[in-house]
This record gives structure tokens, C-alpha cells and sequence, in this order.
């Protein structure tokens, strides 16, 4: 009967590691993926912060294209290409480690370009210039305004979208134009 006691004892141990083992090999949880926007036919690379990131083995994605793993290092970027005749919308990607699967991550399909905006935008007066049909990859920080500056003559017809919540982001964006006076 000891022997049957000590099975069960050992068994019990056996379960209690594995159990401990499993919950210290977090999944991984990206925060933030720079750019948020990949253009068709050209090979992107894409920057992921967070936690538990490394390992990376593989990128699951929604949409048609190579991914390109870095050869050595702590993986953080990757780089995908995608081919030319890919649709433009809304993409997805996870990533595959050694400790799991991360959550969906969204990306842009679009073949506009995009530059990342500066940190020093936060006030009229330093408005970021902006070239023509460019899109703006940027992270909006709590109660803070960024801005801007585009050129444009009067009649002249603009397009220009905000895309947050589509993407996962939390922001609730509030769009304003002003002209050179600071006027509504």
C-alpha cells in the first residue's frame, strides 16, 4: 500500500510541474506593429513590440504573401513581400513562437506610402508636413493633438481618413481642418 502512496504522491508532483512549466511560457502578446500598412508588390518590414516575442518560427497571415524570418537574434521584425495583384483592405498576421500563438494583429493592404510621424507634432506651430497621397503611421498618446501641415488651394477637393478602431486600436479619433490662421 506505501508503494500506491508514493505513486500517487509522484503523480501529483509530475502534474503540479507541468502545470508550473506551462504557465511561465506566456504566449505572445504584441502591443504595437510598425508600419501598420504594407504596400502591394513591394517587401515590407514590419516591427512588432510586446511581450514574450521571442522565438518567432512562423507569421500566419489572412492575405497571399513570403515572409522572411530574421537569420539570427531575438526576432522582433520580419519582412513580407506581397505580390503585386493583392487586394487592397484589411489584412491579418500572428505570430508562431515556441510559446504559442499571438492574437490577431491588422495591417493596411494599400498602396499608398507611408511615413511614420515625428514625436514633436504636438502643437500647431510644429505641424509635420506632409507630402501629397501619404499616409501617416503614428501612435496618438491620451489627451495629446497631432498635427499636421498639408498644402492645398481653395475648391481644391481632399480626401483624408483616419483608421484606428479597424486596425484594433483603441483611439476614438476626432479630425479637424484648420487653414494657415488656425480657423475651423
Amino acid at each position: 500500500r506505501s508503494g500506491g502512496v508514493t505513486d500517487c504522491v509522484t503523480f501529483l508532483l509530475v502534474i503540479i510541474t507541468l502545470i508550473a512549466l506551462d504557465s511561465s511560457a506566456a504566449s505572445p502578446n504584441p502591443t504595437r506593429l510598425t508600419p501598420v500598412a504594407i504596400v502591394p508588390g513591394k517587401t515590407s518590414a514590419l516591427t512588432f513590440s510586446g511581450d514574450n516575442l521571442e522565438g518567432i518560427v512562423d507569421v500566419w497571415t489572412s492575405f497571399a504573401c513570403e515572409v522572411t524570418l530574421p537569420k539570427e537574434g531575438p526576432a522582433k521584425s520580419i519582412e513580407i513581400h506581397t505580390p503585386t495583384e493583392i487586394g487592397i483592405g484589411l489584412g491579418a498576421l500572428r505570430l508562431v513562437t515556441t510559446n504559442g500563438l499571438s492574437a490577431l494583429q491588422f495591417v493596411l493592404v494599400d498602396p499608398m506610402p507611408s511615413i511614420e510621424s515625428t514625436s514633436t507634432n504636438h502643437a500647431i506651430h510644429y505641424a509635420q508636413a506632409l507630402p501629397r497621397n501619404t499616409a501617416v503611421d503614428g501612435t496618438c498618446e491620451e489627451l495629446r493633438s497631432d498635427f499636421f501641415r498639408i498644402t492645398a488651394k481653395k475648391g481644391e477637393r481632399l480626401a483624408i481618413e483616419v483608421v484606428a478602431q479597424r486596425i484594433g486600436s483603441p483611439l476614438d479619433p476626432l479630425l479637424r481642418l484648420l487653414d494657415s490662421a488656425g480657423r475651423e
